[in-house]
């Protein structure tokens, strides 16, 4: 497909689990109390530099969370409700069906993303542009998939899930779609386990203003966490 330089509404959407079934990989360090206290901090971050990006023009969470829900719209984001768990790609799906009739793009991105800037997500944004166009923000594996914008939104079927960067990719190339592999150093970290958190500290050692103050107070001191 040819791309074409258009104006674009640009919708985000963060797909968030129910807090109780968040970040089961961090069971082995975090206990549920930490755990939540990290997922809601972060779940605010991505929402909070979404909502002030320039250019997006809403952002809406899929959750089926009633406390989820309640956190989030008290940072403006609108809510799509979920009656149960499905995973990422579920949830995605759902926020395609919803926002298509009102959005040009959509960008789906998760909600674990610490580092996130809103001049990150402006570079996703001005892609958009380009529809017809997929852009692809890998994690640090280069496995899972930590944004996707979609002009329009759908152009093709989300794929989150195991390797569902190369999923996304072979999707987009399947349909004739121009495709963008972002790499993006504020993105590109999500936290789903231990050895994501060190990771986090080493990049605050060197930098520890790259985090705001409820985020750096709701991450773990390194004494806390202890393999099992």
């Amino acid at each position: 497909m040819r791309a074409q330089n258009t104006g674009n509404t640009v919708w985000a959407a963060v797909p968030l689990k129910s807090p109780d079934g968040a970040k089961s990989r961090l069971r082995a360090g975090l206990d549920a109390c930490a755990r939540g206290r990290l997922f809601f901090a972060m779940a605010r971050q991505v929402v909070r530099t979404l909502v002030h990006t320039p250019g997006i023009a809403g952002v809406a969470v899929v959750t089926a969370s009633p406390e989820v829900a309640a956190c989030v719209e008290q940072e403006g984001a609108a809510v799509i409700r979920q009656e149960r768990d499905a995973g990422t790609a579920e949830a995605c799906r759902s926020a395609v069906a919803h926002l298509s009739a009102r959005a040009d793009s959509l960008l789906m991105i998760s909600g674990d993303i610490p580092l996130i800037s809103t001049e990150a997500v402006a570079e996703l944004v001005d892609l958009s542009r380009r529809a017809p166009l997929v852009a692809i923000v890998p994690d640090r594996r280069r496995n899972g998939t930590n944004a996707l914008l979609c002009a329009p939104p759908a152009v093709i079927p989300p794929c989150f899930g195991f390797e569902s960067f190369q999923r996304h990719l072979a999707a987009a190339r399947s349909q004739g779609v121009e495709v963008r592999i972002v790499e993006s150093d504020a993105l590109s970290l999500d936290i789903d386990d231990l050895e994501d958190l060190d990771e986090l500290r080493r990049r605050l050692d060197a930098d520890p203003a790259l985090l705001p103050v409820e985020l750096r107070e709701a991450l773990p001191r390194k004494v806390e966490v202890s393999a099992q």
